[in-house]
């Protein structure tokens, strides 16, 4: 199976972690990035860039099924549209359940 890793820097001791979007060409729990609850738990911050799925689309599965406690931080365009925008994928089911693939 492809993951996306979600890109992680560190910056003035702290790391960041750069989006955290779905690879557009898969579909359910396939098209989340590889995400471990050891990793987000060393990241203070994760800034969400701009609203494209690829860059956004997995913000609800890091808040609702992952350990991520982290800040995080978006461009004000794309706050204003996220949360009604990505609420159809607060369902999407993280990698050990069921997949949208049915």
């Amino acid at each position: 199976m492809l993951h996306l890793l979600p890109h992680a820097y560190v910056c003035r001791g702290r790391k960041v972690m750069l989006d955290c979007g779905i690879h557009p060409g898969l579909h359910g729990a396939s098209s989340l990035p590889y995400l471990t609850n050891e990793d987000l738990d060393e990241i203070s911050v994760a800034l969400i860039t701009h609203f494209h799925l690829d860059h956004c689309a997995a913000v609800p599965y890091l808040i609702g099924h992952t350990t991520f406690k982290a800040c995080m931080r978006q461009h004000a365009p794309a706050a204003k549209h996220t949360p009604t925008a990505l609420l159809p994928l607060t369902a999407v089911p993280g990698p050990h359940e069921s997949t949208l693939d049915a």
